[in-house]
């Protein structure tokens, strides 16, 4: 009598190439997926849309107190330098979506990065030129009293916070 061993069945067999070549693609892909920072590109998404938002609204209230005729103005972004940081803004949205649905290329996120702390750097400046020391007058004395307003202060955190999150994802893309 000849010892025969049993045969393997096509289940519990050595995968052939096709099979090993497939299941290493599979894992690979799911890899590099899980560690794509969604979470923080979502969050610097969000920040450079405030930052539009804030764009087109109001930077600065003016109040002229005179005794005559007392006169208010309010100066909306998009008519000053709000109209560069809606095109920086624009610019990190499109290089953020870019640069995540693209592979090895994190250029790209850096460049998200540097439109945000551009949006940042115009919102701060503009804040801190606009913020006057001393914001009312003595009763019957004339003047002008600026106010900062909300879409300049949005504008000027927004951006920080967008900057400082694309700084992160940048540097995770970089890492990966």
């Amino acid at each position: 009598m000849s010892k025969r061993t049993p045969m393997p069945s096509r289940n519990e067999a050595e995968p052939n190439a096709f099979e090993r070549y497939f299941r290493a693609i599979g894992q690979h892909k799911t890899h590099n997926q899980a560690r794509r920072p969604w979470l923080l590109a979502v969050l610097a998404l969000a920040c450079a849309t405030l930052v539009i938002v804030g764009s087109f609204g109001p930077w600065e209230s003016l109040e002229r107190v005179s005794r005559s005729a007392p006169e208010y103005t309010v100066e909306h972004g998009i008519r000053s330098d709000g109209a560069f940081t809606i095109l920086f803004a624009i610019v990190a949205i499109v290089a953020l979506l870019i640069s995540l649905f693209w592979r090895n290329d994190d250029a790209i996120a850096w460049l998200a990065f540097g439109a945000l702390a551009l949006c940042a750097m115009t919102g701060l400046l503009n804040w801190l030129v606009f913020a006057p020391p001393e914001t009312s007058l003595a009763p019957g004395a004339t003047g002008t009293i600026i106010r900062v307003e909300w879409g300049l202060k949005l504008v000027g955190l927004a951006g920080g916070a967008g900057a400082l999150i694309t700084w992160l994802v940048a540097r995770r893309l970089y890492r990966d």
